[in-house]
């Protein structure tokens, strides 16, 4: 046995995160730059070093969603500009002390700050985003008078830019078409009523389309990582998987034929069989709807997964796995010699999609990072 740990890990390649960033940056029209989102650990990737590697290319500007995301980013001498995507939910002075720049989308945040930067005779920056058709955070359309009246009020408070959220970039072309078409007013009407500022409105999925109109900012989440919005954006821009998921086979047995593998027997064994056992299950992050329905790479072949995951195991049957010996690596998220299993892969098996699939993988799960 060659390992004294728990042989699980997420490789994380830094030389293809740099790959993706350096593609994103390559389609930008001059005069717009990125924002790169790196909120949810970098979508599980680890913060901080996806922070300093993106530093390292040239990004200036990283997106999180909670103050607590921007201060682990700060503690560790992360100097790039940071905006906090959930608003202010905390002190505001915390948030100016440590240049962690919120987004505004209610008007009773935007007058407390405003409040306390007058009264504190304090300068400081925001974003403001504006609901366009996501439902969700934002300004309302009609707010937009009252958000310039608080905002002349306020001449302490810069705007970084004005954002909006696309809702269905990657699969819905009409919808998304009004969303562009409402956001255009709204900054038609800003620019009249005298705000200057920047705007953003791309992200992953309409930076890969390329439609980046005249604004000066966008906003890459899911493509940094290697994995795309959709499938038609395979063949439009060049990713590389940053996360693969490895383990080894603890555990080594040959079954007779109606032998019930895992909880509730729901593989059951139709030939004399060999399975294996990983120390994986979906305490681990990877999602239990993909039992009997996936598959692992062992020895650059495809192993099914026999019976149900279960919270720090999953058997594998590796009956037609030529040479397979107890404690083989297996990649059950990654390149195994001509065979590859994607994010996308394992989203398809367990019914969602690759941003759940990166995101949920366990804090218990060491990240070891390569191109350091």
């Amino acid at each position: 046995m060659e390992f004294t740990k728990r042989p699980t890990f997420a490789k994380i390649d830094l030389n293809n995160l740099r790959h993706n960033a350096k593609e994103i940056l390559g389609r930008l029209p001059e005069g717009q730059e990125p924002v790169a989102i790196i909120k949810a650990n970098a979508y599980g990737h680890g913060s901080v070093m996806v922070a300093r590697a993106l530093e390292a290319v040239g990004y200036k500007r990283l997106g999180v969603a909670t103050f607590s995301e921007g201060m682990e980013l700060r503690n560790e001498g992360i100097k790039t500009e940071i905006h906090v995507l959930n608003g202010i939910l905390g002190p505001i002075s915390e948030y100016c002390s440590n240049r962690l720049y919120p987004t505004l989308f209610e008007l009773s945040q935007l007058k407390e700050l405003s409040t306390y930067l007058n009264s504190e005779n304090r300068e400081f920056a925001a974003d403001l985003k504006f609901d366009t058709g996501m439902g969700r955070l934002g300004f309302t359309p009609s707010q937009v008078d009252e958000v310039i009246k608080v905002l002349k009020q306020t001449p302490q408070l810069k705007i970084n830019y004005v954002l909006t959220h696309l809702a269905k970039a990657d699969d819905d072309e009409e919808f998304t078409n009004r969303q562009y078409t409402l956001f255009r007013k709204l900054r038609g009407i800003m620019t009249d009523r005298g705000l200057e500022a920047n705007y953003c409105i791309c992200n992953s999925a309409a930076i890969v389309d390329n439609r980046f109109e005249d604004y000066q900012f966008v906003r890459p989440g899911i493509i940094l990582y290697g994995c795309y919005p959709n499938e038609r954006h395979a063949k439009a821009i060049d990713l590389k998987p940053v996360m693969s998921l490895k383990s080894k086979i603890i555990s080594l047995k040959t079954f007779g034929k109606n032998s019930p593998i895992g909880y509730g027997g729901t593989f059951v064994t139709e030939r004399e069989s060999v399975i294996g056992t990983l120390p994986f299950g979906y305490a681990d992050g990877y999602p239990r709807l993909a039992s009997n329905k996936g598959h692992v790479l062992v020895n650059g072949q495809k192993a099914p997964i026999a019976g149900r995951i279960s919270m720090d195991l999953m058997s594998v049957d590796l009956t037609d796995v030529k040479d397979v010996a107890l404690y083989d690596d297996v990649t059950l998220m990654g390149e195994d010699g001509k065979e590859i299993i994607r994010a996308e892969d394992i989203a398809s098996w367990s019914e969602t999609i690759s941003y759940e699939v990166i995101c949920g993988i366990s804090p218990r799960v060491p990240r070891v990072f390569e191109g350091l």
